[in-house]
């Protein structure tokens, strides 16, 4: 009788598939994964794009609501529907994004187990919410992702891009502070330039966050087209 056919190794990393099993090489990044990473973080600049002129139609309607004698809260503007539909883009591209950065970790974690991990998996999808921590926990998660590049200045990066998205956040927080509930107060002359400055502080963030993506996209090409380390 004849020995039946042993399995063959997978030494072509485009045949890689399946769940991650310890000391398995996770299968490689799906190129619309990293697209749709792309594709959220491009719909979250979207939606502000119209934000300053929303914010000034929103500013006469509210202001002619007062002088009725009537709330803020009595009329709902274009403006506020806009910062909710921005609102929920932001957790679809944070969901996509985490997901894409667990699978980039794996394939770190597995193909080169000597790069160090400031934190634990759990903290690529907890760090970016969590008070005080999310100051700098996100950064770090991504910066070990790419810690494994042969070109140093990636690192620079992802520096660049987290502060670029800390300020975006904040001005983000600021606009929306601005937004009258019951009263018309002094500050809500400043939505619309705030809402420029957000505008202005969300393409610069996405700009360098799209350049961290092809970063650890082109990372994750090397290391698993290549001997674990």
């Amino acid at each position: 009788m004849s020995e039946p056919d042993q399995p063959q190794p997978l030494t072509d990393p485009s045949q890689w598939t399946g769940p991650v099993r310890p000391g398995q090489a996770p299968a490689p990044p799906r190129d619309r994964a990293t697209t749709a990473v792309i594709v959220a973080a491009v719909a979250v600049v979207v939606t502000q794009v119209p934000g300053p002129l929303l914010a000034h139609d929103a500013q006469r309607r509210w202001r002619e609501v007062d002088a009725a004698g009537g709330s803020p809260s009595d009329v709902t503007t274009l403006y506020e529907r806009a910062e909710t539909l921005g609102l929920v883009v932001l957790v679809v591209a944070w969901f996509l994004t985490c997901l894409w950065l667990s699978h980039a970790r794996a394939v770190v974690e597995v193909r080169s187990p000597d790069s160090p991990h400031a934190r634990s998996r759990v903290w690529v999808w907890c760090g970016w919410f969590v008070p005080v921590v999310m100051l700098w926990f996100p950064y770090q998660v991504v910066r070990d992702v790419l810690r494994v590049r042969s070109h140093p200045a990636a690192k620079d990066d992802v520096v660049s891009w987290w502060w670029s998205c800390l300020v975006f956040l904040v001005a983000l927080r600021v606009e929306t502070s601005l937004i009258p509930v019951d009263d018309l107060h002094s500050s809500l002359s400043m939505l619309v330039p705030a809402s420029a400055i957000t505008t202005v502080l969300a393409v610069v963030a996405c700009v360098r966050w799209l350049g961290v993506v092809r970063a650890i996209a082109a990372d994750q090409r090397t290391l698993l087209s290549s001997p674990p380390r």
